[in-house]
């Protein structure tokens, strides 16, 4: 790990707060809550029902209270500010202690300004090692030429073309019948028209594991949708169906880590963000957020919003194509997409 790596994820300031907090806190998905020690010092009761939260993501961290609206941030690669500072001192962390992390933030602050001007920064690219699909797996056309009549893979390609012909026409999926994989799609994962990886899907309802991953470390799926150079506009989806209904990139997952968010910057596209309308798809928004990217919410729950695109019954785009197509699913997402921080953090409040 480089220097400026180490600068970037040393959470010396966040730990040191963590460690400091009351006993009595609430941790949560995203926040820890406690008693807002700044409260009283601004004019307010004291607090007694936890309405200061803590929030760390990939960039530093937040600290905001609801009761009297202080507001705190700190960054990699800052400076202390008076606010942290204050509520350092208010959480019992001594004056000798707050000087000495000022002055480690101070001193990787430099370094952060002296590197930028001589240090030309290496962007991330994918490279991922070739793997092999498992034993005796084909391609679903292939198994039908064999004239394949076992009842498992019958099943795996009704399920399939349940999904629409916009996802059974627009990729090669594989079937195999070891005892793992006899009732699930196979999807192979490809870079650069090679097989990196794969996942294979259950055909199973409500299974407790609907997909099992084998991917290389940083993959990102269909890196062609960002690739082709005449595209204007690249669309972030979390699930690989979902990418393959619209032809976006899929995380296989909520996440995006500094490389990945550095690479997609590199091209110079508009990006869309997607999100899945679960919890997990709240820290896709924020990293939108973060880096002045639009989110699009095609749909709301019952009742709530206008001008929907979709059926507040459809909740990705996979469905989406099965029902409208796959060119009026990327328009309505194009169309839906919102780049204002307010506008995006009023919407997110119907979204889920």
């Amino acid at each position: 790990m480089s220097l400026l790596d180490k600068i970037n994820n040393d959470d010396f300031i966040y730990d040191k707060i963590i460690q400091n907090l009351p006993s009595k806190k609430k941790v949560g998905k995203k926040f820890i809550s406690i008693n807002c020690p700044m409260c009283v010092s601004r004019g307010e009761t004291p607090d007694k029902r936890m309405r200061c939260g803590i929030a760390k993501d990939y960039n530093g961290f937040g600290i905001n209270c609801f009761n009297c609206k202080f507001t705190a941030r700190w960054a990699y690669g800052q400076g202390l500010n008076n606010n942290i500072k204050e509520f350092m001192s208010l959480l019992g962390i001594s004056d000798y202690e707050i000087k000495n992390l000022a002055f480690k933030a101070k001193q990787y602050q430099k370094i952060l300004e002296i590197k930028s001007e001589n240090y030309e920064e290496k962007i991330w690219t994918p490279c991922y090692p070739k793997m092999l699909l498992p034993s005796g797996s084909k391609t679903i056309t292939e198994w039908a030429n064999d004239n394949c009549i076992d009842n498992n893979y019958i099943d795996v390609v009704n399920y399939l073309f349940s999904r629409g012909d916009v996802i059974a026409n627009n990729y090669e999926y594989y079937w195999c019948n070891d005892l793992i994989n006899k009732r699930r799609l196979i999807i192979p994962f490809y870079y650069k028209k090679e097989i990196v990886g794969y996942t294979s899907r259950s055909i199973i309802p409500k299974s407790n594991k609907r997909y099992i991953n084998y991917a290389p470390d940083n993959y990102i799926f269909n890196t062609d949708a960002i690739l082709k150079p005449h595209r204007a506009i690249v669309i972030i989806v979390e699930g690989v169906l979902d990418a393959i209904a619209i032809d976006g990139l899929g995380l296989l997952g909520s996440s995006l880590n500094k490389d990945k968010i550095k690479w997609i910057k590199s091209f110079g596209k508009e990006v869309i963000i997607l999100p899945d309308r679960d919890s997990s798809g709240e820290n896709l928004i924020d990293i939108a957020i973060e880096n002045n990217w639009s989110v699009a919410f095609p749909t709301f729950r019952d009742g709530c919003g206008s001008n929907i695109w979709w059926d507040s019954d459809v909740k990705d785009c996979a469905e989406a194509s099965k029902r409208y197509g796959q060119l009026w699913t990327i328009m309505s997402i194009i169309k839906s997409s919102v780049n204002n921080k307010v506008k995006i953090n009023q919407l997110r409040k119907i979204f889920y």
